[in-house]
């Protein structure tokens, strides 16, 4: 089915570039018989919500633009409880997508305000979720502390209100940033936590992603453990640790594909083989799979990009 003649240009052009799967004669029906500007934004942000990690250019102007269409909903207090909904949700996307830009600066303003707008509203999941989503930019900006402060604030809520899937989305931040930070003992008791609690969720994709993250991270310690005892000479824990990294290496490369997110997952797996090989002492194929990583890295996100090229500029200098 083809849009409606009647919408504004920038309306059509945006939605011309959606997969037209995702634009069903259901969903055409809801947007024809959209009573309110609310009503249009909710179907705006639910389709920027689904094409999120495929397409953040065109996520983003949906999620501009359904915020435009609730500003400018002339019955908007009549409709005041899901426009402050979509409004949250529209930041929240908005502040994801600037984060995996590198944009910083903006992702932590989307999220103070969603933030600050989901506590007027007492919504304590958007809460939770967006104490998770605000520790990243946070990180990256340098408030270090500020962002610990978030992720312990939104493991107390989760816990509170018995939310898995904030949870377990807890546990892979805290134990990322302590792997950066290389608190070693720490990242592996809330990867063991993760590994304890995934079976609470019944969302079989999410489980299946939280698993890939579980086994990555776990490498990740095995192969920062193994450099550590490398450089105190304690040749014994270097090769039990990389035994273990191996093990959870072959897991990452056999399972890539169950994972949805597969561009940032496939780069770092690359980068974490580079590692593996330069302290398995074989620099050529360390710096293949250094190249490799590098080669492959469309993906924008900061931490990814700079492990991948550590791990070959280590490579090279073997």
């Amino acid at each position: 089915m083809s849009s409606p003649l009647a919408e504004p240009p920038e309306i059509n052009a945006l939605l011309a570039r959606v997969q037209p799967a995702l634009l069903s004669s259901a969903w055409w029906a809801e947007w024809q018989t959209a009573g309110s500007g609310t009503q249009r934004a909710t179907l705006l942000q639910n389709l920027s919500e689904t094409i999120r990690k495929s397409d953040l250019a065109l996520s983003q102007q949906l999620s501009e633009l359904a915020l435009e269409e609730v500003f400018q909903d002339d019955e908007r207090e009549k409709h005041a409880e899901q426009a402050d909904l979509v409004t949250i949700q529209a930041l929240n996307t908005l502040a994801w997508v600037r984060a995996n830009l590198n944009d910083y600066a903006y992702s932590l303003e989307y999220c103070d305000k969603a933030f600050n707008l989901a506590t007027q509203r007492g919504l304590q999941d958007w809460q939770c979720r967006l104490l998770n989503t605000r520790a990243l930019p946070r990180f990256w900006l340098g408030d270090e502390m500020g962002a610990r402060a978030d992720l312990q604030e939104a493991l107390e809520l989760a816990e509170l209100r018995g939310d898995v899937k904030q949870l377990l989305m807890c546990y892979i931040n805290i134990a990322w940033l302590e792997i950066l930070s290389e608190e070693l003992e720490s990242a592996e008791h809330h990867l063991n936590l993760l590994a304890e609690q995934l079976h609470m969720t019944d969302d079989a994709q999410l489980r299946q992603n939280h698993i890939f993250y579980l086994y990555e991270n776990r490498l990740h310690v095995k192969l920062l453990q193994a450099r550590e005892a490398e450089r105190l000479g304690r040749d014994q824990a270097m090769q039990d640790a990389l035994s273990a990294a191996q093990t959870h290496l072959d897991w990452c490369l056999t399972n890539t594909h169950f994972c949805s997110d597969k561009p940032p997952f496939e780069m770092v797996i690359r980068a974490h083989q580079a590692q593996f090989f330069m302290l398995s002492g074989e620099p050529a194929l360390a710096v293949q799979y250094g190249e490799a990583a590098i080669e492959f890295g469309t993906h924008s996100d900061t931490w990814v990009s700079a492990y991948a090229h550590f791990c070959l500029a280590e490579a090279y200098s073997m």
